[in-house]
């Protein structure tokens, strides 16, 4: 898919970062996010090529994005990390892209966002864990790593990721990191959905409280004052969450957030000296470079 083009890295809109973490040596690692691939091929049937002609045109530049993101990482041996919605829909055209990965990005993480899981974009469906049930053995057969939660050690520094994408946090997932925790290595959380600060949900609804604000771990008092009813109960986090969320903050382990799903940029605290990094999204060519020292 990339590997035989000429490289385009030169195209990617970087912006770098630094992130003391304790690592065994210092590394690099790019980060990308929202790539959202709208592939189409002979063997997908109706209404599948529909939905490719009219998702491309929301984003124009995914694959020259997903190419010059790999280009840029292969070029300086550094290590993908893709936080989401590497594609808008499921279809046999977009997850032969994302069954390249390993060998496109190796040692690549991958953490799964919503469209990861979408069938049809604007079909009305609920998306909860029976939604996501119902393509999970095909997703997860194509894409390297265990979607739900895995982790991955690069020069001492344990990149976790883990499902978030439904703005909260599956049954399992906390006490895997429990398990990761336990091994005390610095750790990098890895997730698609940005959680709640104070900063990030001003930059979303930009002074409108009743605006739904896109994030994971967001008070109730909050969301109660969200407009659409549909918004205010999907993105409504269960006390597993809200302790999850809590039990991350206070973890000296933790040492960086990154995250995407917004669409654009936005970096700050999630807890005290922890950052939270949402990249802009990869089908705008934007990408974050960060290096753990």
């Amino acid at each position: 898919f990339a590997a035989e083009a000429e490289s385009p890295s030169a195209a990617l809109k970087v912006t770098r970062y630094s992130v003391a973490a304790g690592a065994s040596r210092p590394f690099r690692v790019l980060h990308v996010s929202d790539t959202h691939l709208s592939l189409v091929d002979r063997i997908d049937g109706q209404p599948s090529p529909r939905n490719a002609e009219e998702r491309a045109k929301c984003f124009p530049r995914a694959e020259e994005g997903l190419n010059a993101a790999l280009a840029y990482a292969r070029e300086r041996g550094e290590t993908i990390v893709h936080t989401g919605d590497l594609i808008d829909y499921v279809n046999d055209g977009n997850l032969a892209v994302a069954g390249k990965m390993a060998d496109l990005a190796p040692g690549g993480v991958f953490a799964a966002g919503n469209h990861e899981y979408c069938k049809m974009v604007g079909d009305g469906k609920v998306e909860d864990e029976a939604y996501k049930a119902e393509s999970r053995a095909r997703v997860q057969s194509a894409y390297p790593g265990n979607l739900l939660f895995a982790s991955r050690v690069v020069n001492g520094v344990n990149f976790v990721s883990f499902d978030n994408i439904y703005y909260y946090v599956p049954a399992g997932v906390p006490e895997m990191f429990e398990a990761e925790a336990a091994r005390g290595l610095p750790v990098v959380l890895c997730c698609h959905v940005p959680f709640y600060t104070p900063e990030i949900y001003e930059a979303v609804t930009r002074g409108d409280v009743t605006r739904a604000p896109y994030l994971c771990g967001t008070p109730d008092e909050i969301v109660d004052q969200v407009k659409d009813q549909y918004r205010r109960r999907q993105q409504r986090a269960d006390a597993r969450t809200h302790e999850f969320v809590a039990r991350l903050r206070g973890e000296k382990l933790v040492k960086a957030v990154l995250c995407g799903h917004l669409h654009w940029p936005h970096v700050s605290d999630f807890a005290p000296g922890v950052p939270q990094y949402c990249v802009g999204a990869n089908f705008k060519m934007q990408a974050f470079e960060i290096e753990f020292s």
